[in-house]
């Protein structure tokens, strides 16, 4: 019989499969505020659901606590957190983020929910960790509309807080990647004319993208995804 790993690669390959290849995420509001509640939901998830691989979802802040903010789920039905405290004021404070270990309290606390998940998972299903651009951490860490503030008047000063990111989310998917991971799911927000044109992507963006995801590249998979929903999957 196929597994899971064998589908998803055959389709890739282009080759003839028994059925195309599904699999379905979503987030776990309450589960995803503790390590072991998280690998939890996601397994019992995958057990009623059987996909063909498991996106680990945890809150868009897992990778911003320690640096200061906060924030809660007031019931959104889709399961996503309102950030209650952002810790960008001014310019300034972009440059004294420091870099983050994977050792961490909310960074270690994820890298033990992947842990724990392949643990207990089948070596036939796919695991992802979803990792967040810098520039998505940016605005949950300032906001989105002083964010483009930023980068539009402050642009040296944000630079160095979006380099600070990037270093640090390359330190954690490093330490992902001996958790048993096969590849990140690349989550990215501000590739749109709505937000920045493609040469101010181009500049703030992509230079942080090739920096981040470099550790994963040899991993088996990079999906990377964009709010309009559309994604690439290479593997």
């Amino acid at each position: 019989m196929t597994t899971h790993r064998e589908r998803i690669q055959a389709a890739i390959k282009g080759e003839i499969v028994d059925r195309p290849p599904v699999a379905l995420w979503r987030h776990f509001p309450v589960d995803d505020q503790s390590p072991e509640l998280l690998a939890s939901a996601h397994l019992n998830y995958q057990q009623n659901y059987d996909f063909d691989l498991m996106k680990v979802t945890p809150a868009s802040s897992f990778c911003l606590r320690v640096w200061g903010v906060e924030d809660e789920w007031v019931g959104d039905t889709e399961g996503t957190r309102r950030y209650t405290k952002r810790i960008i004021h001014a310019p300034d404070d972009w440059e004294a983020l420091p870099v983050l270990e994977p050792t961490s309290p909310h960074l270690a606390g994820q890298l033990e929910c992947l842990r724990l998940i392949r643990a207990n998972l089948s070596p036939d299903t796919p695991l992802l960790q979803t990792i967040f651009s810098p520039l998505a951490q940016a605005k949950n860490l300032a906001g989105n509309d002083l964010l483009l503030e930023h980068l539009r008047y402050h642009l040296g000063a944000v630079m160095k807080g979006l380099k600070t990111i990037a270093d640090t989310t390359r330190l954690f998917i490093e330490a992902a990647r001996a958790t048993g991971i096969d590849g990140i799911f690349y989550a990215v927000q501000h590739a749109q004319k709505q937000f920045l044109s493609y040469e101010e992507y181009r500049v703030f963006g992509l230079i942080f993208d090739r920096e981040t995801i470099e550790p994963a590249q040899d991993c088996g998979a990079i999906c990377c995804t964009c709010t309009d929903s559309r994604s690439i999957l290479s593997w």
